[in-house]
Order: structure tokens, then C-alpha cells, then sequence
């Protein structure tokens, strides 16, 4: 594996499919516009121009894995290899997403790093650097290993996060999600069902109806059961939250006052405003309240 100790799909894919290959709907260029990429770095050169993939291209670039960026409204691909004669390469990719928002959420849905100050988040770890800038993510990796080739893989990533003048900020929705209890570095931000379930189990099928327009953000709690977690939904309007809550509670059989005991757990939901509040699988009646309790009040605070 290219990306040592990476566990996300998207990750170990890209690192498979390095280079174009014949067929493939790739155009190049020298920079998208807003980012300047260096010319080299410890010794490692850019060789010949970025290789660009756009929409449903990428596809191309990572086979079925592509699925995770386009959840993210992805925009558009860039690729450059940087070699140095006698070593193994360096890959940088910098994905343009449809947000700033859409950024965080392809950052953090694989982190696991410590942090390496750039940008504004990332980590490094296994000769791998990924970080988000404004609508940007980007990933930086080497086909080798030494201490020589990570200081250019860090060299590379300062580089061109100075280059992208543009900033933004994590969504919103993600500060009203209780913090008591919160398991560190479990807060994740989609749009998809899909990547919902692979986190946090719902259904089979859409019952909340996340769409491209939707936001929902979910954390895992300690109280000593592994499933516990809040989900808040960011609906377009308050008749699409109340559809949302009744397609859950039917699927859930929640009861007049929106809750449900299974398997020695509570599960509960309600709505607030636009919002769809889920407090899922608490050892405790009193614990899914004061989840979903927390979680309204820092609502309405945000109003």
C-alpha cells in the first residue's frame, strides 16, 4: 500500500491509478487558475503539466471510489507527479469541491492523523499529507519512504496552501452538536445517505431524504455503549424536516412523544425549525433527552 495506514477506499484506489490511462478524458494545464504549483521541492521536480479531471471523470482517475468526492458536490481534479532521479515519486492532487463546506467534509471523513498546520486543517502521517483550504482538499503522498521524501511531501503541501488566497469555514451546523461526551474526532459533515450509513447506520434506503441541498453532521458519544450518536439534518424548509421526521419515526416506531426502546436502547427524534434532531441508540431515556435536549438549545442559539 502506497499510503501506509490509510483505511478509507477513496484513499488506497487514488494511490492505484497514479497515471492516466489510454482512454481516459484528461486534459492538462499548467494551474487551475488560483494555484500556483511549485516547480520543486527537496530535490523532487513537477514533471510536465497538471492532469485535470473533471465532474464524472474522476472516475477515471479512481475508479468506483469517486462516489466519496462527488457526495461533496466535487468540481474538478488536478494531479501532478514530482520525481527526482533514483527515488520514488511524489503524487499532489488538489480537488476543487462545490464549498468550503464539502472540503471540511472530504477532510475529515477519513482523519486520523496528527496535525500538521497547514492549511486550515490536515494531518500527516505514513508519508501522506491531506489537508482543506477554502473549496479545496488536497492529498500529497510518496511512492517511497524517508525522511528526505516527507519533508518534500510537507514542502509541497505549505506551497500550495499559500498559493490559495480563499478561505472558508467548517458548516455551521457542526456547532450544534453536543459537546459533552463527544467522542474526540467523531464529528463528521455529509450530504449523502450512503456515507451516512458507512458511519452511522440509519436505513437501507434514504428514509431522511439527504440530497445535494441537505446538510447533516453526527458525532459518536461515550456513555459506554458504541452506537450512541446525535445526527442533526439541515433541511431547504421546515416541510421537508417534517417529512424527514415522519418517514423516521414510522421506520423507528417511535411513539407519540417521538422515542423508542430496542435492544436495551433509546433511540429518539424531534424537529426544530428546519432542523431534524436524532438521538441514536442511548443506554439511557434520560440520556437520548438530554441529547436531543442539548442539541436544540444550541439551535436555537445559532438562530
Amino acid at each position: 500500500m502506497l499510503a501506509k495506514g490509510r483505511k478509507a477506499l477513496f484513499v488506497v484506489i487514488a494511490c492505484l491509478f497514479l497515471l492516466p490511462r489510454p482512454g481516459f478524458a484528461v486534459e492538462t494545464q499548467g494551474m487551475d487558475g488560483t494555484i500556483d504549483w511549485p516547480s520543486d521541492a527537496g530535490g523532487w521536480k513537477k514533471t510536465g503539466d497538471s492532469a485535470t479531471y473533471r465532474g464524472k471523470a474522476i472516475f477515471d482517475y479512481i475508479d468506483g471510489a469517486g462516489e466519496v468526492f462527488l457526495a461533496y458536490n466535487f468540481k474538478e481534479l488536478f494531479v501532478n507527479r514530482f520525481e527526482r532521479e533514483g527515488r520514488p515519486a511524489i503524487i499532489a492532487e488538489v480537488y476543487e469541491m462545490g464549498t468550503p463546506e464539502d472540503a471540511f467534509g472530504v477532510f475529515t471523513w477519513d482523519r486520523q492523523d496528527p496535525d500538521a498546520g497547514i492549511g486550515q486543517g490536515s494531518e500527516f502521517g505514513g508519508g501522506m499529507l491531506r489537508f482543506w483550504k477554502g473549496r479545496h482538499f488536497v492529498s500529497i503522498y510518496g511512492e517511497g519512504e524517508g525522511n528526505e521524501q516527507e519533508q518534500a511531501v510537507l514542502e509541497i503541501g505549505r506551497r500550495l496552501a499559500s498559493s490559495m488566497v480563499a478561505e472558508g469555514e467548517p458548516p455551521r451546523l457542526m456547532e450544534a452538536l453536543p459537546g459533552n461526551r463527544q467522542v474526540a474526532d467523531s464529528a463528521r459533515f455529509v450530504r449523502s445517505h450512503v456515507l451516512l450509513n458507512q458511519r452511522c447506520f440509519i436505513a437501507q434506503e434514504n428514509i431522511l431524504g439527504l440530497e445535494a441541498d441537505t446538510e447533516a453532521v453526527f458525532a459518536r458519544y461515550d456513555y459506554g455503549k458504541p452506537r450512541t450518536f446525535v445526527l442533526l439534518v439541515a433541511f431547504p424548509t421546515q416541510g421537508k424536516a417534517a417529512s424527514a421526521f415522519a418517514a423516521f419515526k414510522k421506520s423507528y416506531k417511535l411513539d407519540a412523544r417521538g422515542m423508542a426502546e430496542a435492544q436495551g436502547t433509546w433511540t429518539t427524534a424531534t424537529t426544530e425549525g428546519r432542523h431534524l434532531i436524532i438521538a441514536l441508540h442511548a443506554p439511557e431515556k434520560g440520556t437520548a433527552d438530554q441529547l436531543i435536549d442539548a442539541a436544540r438549545t444550541k439551535l436555537k442559539e445559532e438562530r
